[in-house]
């Protein structure tokens, strides 16, 4: 009877242990994403998926940190910047040497919109996105039971 008590222990210990990551990077998720209240700079869940988001504000500075996160996480995982799995950027062509500023303008204005996507080994997804409407970096699949 004991080995069968310490067995459902150990078994609903190991469900309940999730992380949250994207490759080598964590994220430290702090609460659950609401389309109602603005959250910035903080990792939160999508509902109930196995996804999460960080939001950006849309200025310069937010167009800076939200790069700045997607460079960072990418350097961890060894994966090249300018070789995403996905591009669906609308008018980006030739904007990298734009400064933030050129580029937030060109996105608030709806004449640019960046869009692209890295695969992680682990099986999850870094998205970076930044349209008029958001500024944000998404992980698809960050929740992993460990």
């Amino acid at each position: 009877m004991k080995k069968i008590v310490v067995t459902f222990i150990f078994l609903l210990g190991a469900l309940t242990m999730q992380s949250q990551t994207f490759g080598a990077s964590g994220l430290s998720v702090k609460g659950d994403y609401s389309s109602s209240k603005a959250n910035y700079n903080k990792w939160l869940r999508i509902g109930n998926t196995f996804d999460a988001t960080m939001k950006f504000e849309q200025t310069e500075q937010g167009l800076d940190q939200a790069v700045g996160l997607v460079q960072r996480m990418l350097i961890e995982n060894d994966l090249d910047v300018g070789r995403p799995d996905v591009y669906k950027s609308v008018g980006a062509e030739g904007t990298a040497n734009k400064s933030s500023k050129d580029l937030n303008e060109l996105i608030m204005q709806g004449k640019a919109r960046v869009n692209m996507a890295w695969f992680s080994p682990d099986g999850s997804t870094l998205q970076l996105f930044l349209d008029k409407n958001s500024y944000e970096v998404n992980v698809m699949n960050a929740y992993k039971v460990r």
